[in-house]
C-alpha cells in the first residue's frame, strides 16, 4: 500500500474517530443535561399541579369556614319553615354560582335538597351517598358511581334544627384541564386498583395499567407509549372514601423536545465529519507527492541496512527537512557499522558473565527471589522452587502476594514495601512453615543502576531453612534449663514442704474439731488442694527424670466439676460470666494425670474470662468419639474472638495478646505440651466478636 493511500486512510480514520468520539461525548453530556433539565422540569411541573390541586382544597376549606361563620345562614338553618329553607338555598346558590363548585347538597336527617350549579343533567348524586361522620368542617375525596368528587362538609344550625351542607366538585377532565391550563403537561387521577381513571387526554387511559407507583412520590423517565416518549411524575394523594383506596396523581410531560435536540446535534456532527473528510483527501493528495519519493528512497536504504549492509543515500540539493533526514541517516549508517563490531564483543562477555551468575544463584542452599518495585517476581533460584513446590515458569512475572505462601505473612509484606520505599535497607524475621520447618526471612535492597538515586530498584528475598539450627539450640537451652532446675528443686521443695506440712496438720485438726457441715466442706477442699500442691512439688523433683510408668486415668466429668467450682472464685466481681456444663454420661476414663488436666482446663477458662468484657457465657462440653477412641472436651466462650492471622501463633511460647503485662504467653504453650504429651490434639475455631471454641481430643484408657 502506497504512502499516499496510507496517509489518506489515516486522516480519514482519524477524523471519523474524532467525530465519533466527539459525538459520543457531546451526546452523553447533552443527554445528562437533558436528564437534569427534564428532572427539574418534571419536579417543578408536579409541584405546580399539586399546588393547583391543593388550592382547590384551600378554596373549599375557606368556603366551609365562611359558611360556618355566616350568622345569617346559621339563623336560617335554625328556623323550621319553608321560607327560611328557600332563603338559605338562594343565598348559597348566589354565593357559589361562579366559585367553581359543581353541586351543593343540603341534608337534614332523611330530607335533602340538591343545588346543581353547572346544569348537569346526568343522574350522579344521591343523598344516601353523603353522610356526615365528623363534628367539624372537613374535606375528603369520595368515589360515587365510579367517579371522583372533592367533597367539603359543614354543619350549621342549632342542636334541634340544623343542615349538613355538602360542597361538591367533580374531579373530571374539566378539572384536569383547569389544573394544566397554559401548561405543557397532562394530568391523570387514578386509584391504586386502577378502578377509577380521570384524565384530560384519552390517549393516556392505557398508561395507568403500566404504571407501578411507589408510596409518596416516584418518577419515570423515557416511558414509551404509542411510539412516543414521556417523563412521568406520580404523587400519592389522600385516600378515596369509602373504600380508602390510595389515590395517585400522575403528571405527564413529553420528551420529544430533548430527543429532537440530540438528533439535530448528531446530524450536524455527521455533516461536519463528511466535509472535513473530503477536505482531508485533497490535502493528503497535495502533501503525499512531495514526501512519497524521498521516503521510498529512505525505505530502500533501511531495508539494506537491516540485513547488515552499509548503505548511503545521495543527498538532495534542495534545503528541507528531507535533506537533513538523509544526512542523519548516512551518519547513523556509518556509526552503526562501527558499533556493530564493539557490540558483538560486549555480547560475548555478557553471556559468559550471565552464565557465571546463574550458576552462583542456583547453587545457593537458600531460597532467593528478586522482586521489582511492583513486588513482581523477576527471578527465582532452584532451591526456592524445590522447597516450596513451585515451577519457575509459574511464578516469574507474578506478584509475591499471589504465591499464597505461609511464610509470606502481612508483616513480611509490610517490610517488603518499606524496603521498596527506601525506608529501611535490611530486615529479617523468623517464620514457621508446616510446623516442622523454621525459616529465617532476610530482605535486602536491590541497588539501582543510577548511582545518585536513593530509590532501590527492587528487593532481594532470601528464605533460609534454620530448622535444624533452632532445634539444636533448643536442645542445648532445654538441657541447661533442666540442669539449673534440678539444682533449685531440692531447696524449693524443702522450703515449701515445711509450711505445707503445718497447713495440712492444722487443717486435719480443724476437721476433727469441726461440726458445721458447710465449713467442713470448705476445709476438705483446702486439704485436697494442699495435697495437690504437695504432689506438684513432688513432680517438680522428678521433672527432669524419665519415667516408664503408665499414665494415670481420671474421670473427666468429675474433674471438670471440681475445676469450675474452684474457678468461680477467680471471676472478677465486675463481670457477669455464667459457666454452663454439657457433660455426656456415661463417659470412659481418659489417659491423663488429673492435676495436669486441671491445669489445662484452668488455663483455657482463664483465657476465656479475659476475652469476655462484661457479660458472657462459658460452655464446657464432653463427648465420647467411639470411632477414634477419644474423649472430646470443648470449651466455648462468647468473648471477643481471635483474628485468623494470630491463631497459628497462640501456642508459641511467650506469645500473648494481653496488655499491660497481664499475661506471660506460657498458658496455651503449657496446654499444648500437656495434651501432646498424652497423644492428644487441639482444635481451635474462632470468629471476631462472636467467641472462641477450643476442643481437646484425649485418648481413653
Amino acid at each position: 500500500m502506497k504512502l499516499f493511500t496510507k496517509t489518506l486512510l489515516f486522516f480519514i480514520v482519524l477524523i471519523i474517530l474524532e467525530a465519533l468520539l466527539t459525538l459520543v461525548l457531546i451526546t452523553k453530556i447533552i443527554s445528562k443535561n437533558n436528564y437534569e433539565s427534564s428532572r427539574v422540569e418534571l419536579q417543578d411541573e408536579v409541584s405546580l399541579i399539586y399546588d393547583s390541586h391543593n388550592s382547590w382544597k384551600r378554596r373549599f376549606w375557606a368556603s366551609l369556614i365562611d359558611i360556618k361563620r355566616n350568622k345569617k345562614l346559621y339563623e336560617l338553618a335554625s328556623m323550621r319553615n319553608d321560607f327560611s329553607k328557600r332563603r338559605l338555598i338562594y343565598l348559597l346558590m348566589s354565593n357559589y354560582i361562579r366559585s367553581g363548585i359543581d353541586y351543593i347538597i343540603l341534608k337534614n336527617g332523611a330530607k335533602s335538597y340538591t343545588i346543581n350549579l353547572i346544569n348537569d343533567n346526568q343522574s350522579l348524586l344521591e343523598s344516601s351517598n353523603f353522610k356526615k361522620r365528623k363534628p367539624h368542617p372537613y374535606l375528603e375525596i369520595r368515589e360515587i358511581n365510579s367517579r371522583l368528587f372533592l367533597v367539603g362538609i359543614v354543619r350549621i344550625g342549632n342542636y334541634d334544627n340544623y343542615y349538613d351542607i355538602f360542597l361538591i366538585k367533580k374531579i373530571d377532565s374539566t378539572y384536569c384541564n383547569y389544573l394544566t391550563v397554559n401548561r405543557p403537561s397532562r394530568v391523570i387521577f387514578f386509584t391504586s386498583d386502577a378502578g377509577i381513571v380521570t384524565t384530560n387526554s384519552k390517549d393516556f387511559h392505557s398508561l395507568v395499567k403500566k404504571l407501578k407507583p411507589t408510596p409518596s412520590y416516584s418518577e419515570i423517565y423515557n416511558f414509551e407509549l404509542n411510539k412516543n416518549y414521556y417523563n412521568i411524575g406520580v404523587q400519592q394523594l389522600e385516600p378515596v372514601l369509602p373504600k380508602r383506596d390510595a389515590l395517585y396523581m400522575a403528571v405527564i410531560l413529553s420528551n420529544d423536545p430533548y430527543i429532537q435536540r440530540i438528533t439535530s446535534i448528531r446530524n450536524t456532527a455527521f455533516f461536519v465529519t463528511f466535509f472535513v473528510s473530503v477536505l482531508s483527501i485533497f490535502i493528503s493528495f497535495f502533501l503525499s507527492k512531495n514526501i512519497t519519493n524521498p521516503i521510498k528512497a529512505l525505505l530502500d536504504a533501511m531495508n539494506n541496512l537491516k540485513y547488515g549492509k552499509k548503505q548511503l543515500i545521495p543527498t538532495i540539493k534542495v534545503k528541507s527537512e528531507i535533506r537533513e533526514l538523509f544526512n542523519g541517516f548516512n551518519e547513523m549508517s556509518t556509526r552503526l557499522a562501527e558499533d556493530k563490531t564493539i557490540m558483538e564483543n560486549y555480547i560475548t562477555e555478557i553471556k559468559l558473565l550471565n552464565d557465571f551468575n546463574e550458576k552462583i544463584f542456583n547453587s545457593l542452599h537458600a531460597g532467593m527471589l528478586i522482586l521489582d518495585r511492583d513486588k513482581n517476581i523477576l527471578k527465582a533460584n532452584n532451591y526456592f522452587c524445590r522447597t516450596f513446590s513451585k515451577k519457575e515458569d509459574e511464578i516469574l512475572g507474578s506478584s509475591i502476594e499471589d504465591l499464597n505462601l505461609p511464610i509470606v505473612d502481612p508483616e513480611i509484606l509490610k517490610d517488603i514495601v518499606s524496603i521498596l520505599n527506601g525506608k529501611i535497607k535490611y530486615k529479617n524475621r523468623i517464620v514457621r512453615y508446616r510446623e516442622n520447618h523454621i525459616f529465617e526471612i532476610k530482605l535486602y535492597q536491590l541497588i539501582s543502576n543510577q548511582p545518585d538515586s536513593d530509590t532501590p530498584a527492587g528487593c532481594i528475598f532470601v528464605a533460609e531453612d534454620i530448622s535444624k539450627k533452632i532445634e539444636f539450640e533448643e536442645k542445648i537451652f532445654r538441657a541447661e534449663k533442666l540442669s539449673s532446675l534440678s539444682l533449685l528443686t531440692a531447696g524449693v521443695a524443702h522450703e515449701i514442704n515445711n509450711p505445707l506440712s503445718s497447713i495440712m496438720s492444722n487443717v486435719q485438726n480443724l476437721l476433727d474439731d469441726e461440726s458445721d457441715e458447710n465449713r467442713m466442706v470448705s476445709l476438705k477442699w483446702i486439704e485436697q488442694e494442699t495435697r495437690r500442691i504437695a504432689k506438684i512439688i513432688h513432680e517438680l523433683l522428678t521433672f527432669s527424670s524419665v519415667s516408664s510408668e503408665r499414665a494415670p486415668t481420671i474421670d473427666v466429668n468429675d474433674t471438670i466439676k471440681q475445676v469450675t467450682r474452684l474457678i468461680q472464685y477467680s471471676i472478677s466481681r465486675n463481670k457477669n460470666i455464667e459457666i454452663i456444663h454439657d457433660l455426656e454420661k456415661p463417659i470412659p476414663q481418659i489417659k491423663i494425670d488429673e492435676d495436669e488436666l486441671k491445669q489445662v482446663i484452668i488455663n483455657i477458662i482463664n483465657n476465656s474470662i479475659h476475652a469476655i468484657e462484661k457479660d458472657g457465657k462459658i460452655t464446657i462440653k464432653t463427648h465420647f468419639d467411639r470411632k477414634n477412641g477419644k474423649v472430646e472436651i470443648t470449651i466455648t466462650d462468647t468473648g471477643s474472638g481471635i483474628p485468623d492471622e494470630i491463631i497459628p501463633k497462640i501456642f508459641d511460647p511467650f506469645f500473648t495478646t494481653k496488655k499491660n503485662g497481664m499475661g506471660t504467653g506460657l498458658g496455651l504453650s503449657i496446654v499444648y505440651g500437656i495434651v501432646k504429651k498424652y497423644g492428644g490434639n487441639i482444635h481451635i475455631r474462632s470468629k471476631l466478636n462472636r467467641g472462641t471454641s477450643i476442643t481437646l481430643d484425649i485418648p481413653i484408657v
